[in-house]
């Protein structure tokens, strides 16, 4: 019984990781993509388009989840209250 549950979270890991390198590694080729746009056209509209984009985005993100990611002293604050520290809300908050 334990052997099962220790390959299934081993599989759980696995299958997790390759999600987080998945997610990385389109980050990294949108981020390279954009950089050597920005970069190699030398477009002040361009730029400042992309600035204010980004700028929104940042804008929407810390309104829809003010109080993420956690600070450390926040986690310290939590864990040396509860014992514990809840990321339940995290997943659920990222699908809705």
């Amino acid at each position: 019984m334990i052997g099962i549950k220790r390959f299934v979270l081993v599989v759980y890991g696995f299958i997790l990781s390759a999600i987080i390198g998945i997610i990385a590694a389109i980050f990294l080729v949108l981020e390279g993509f954009t950089s050597e746009l920005v970069w190699s056209n030398h477009n002040q509209i361009l730029e400042i388009g992309l600035i204010f984009l980004g700028s929104l985005l940042l804008y929407y993100l810390l309104k829809r989840w003010p109080d993420l990611p956690k600070t450390s002293q926040d986690s310290m604050h939590e864990l040396k209250l509860n014992q514990t520290i809840d990321y339940h809300d995290v997943f659920f908050n990222l699908a809705s």
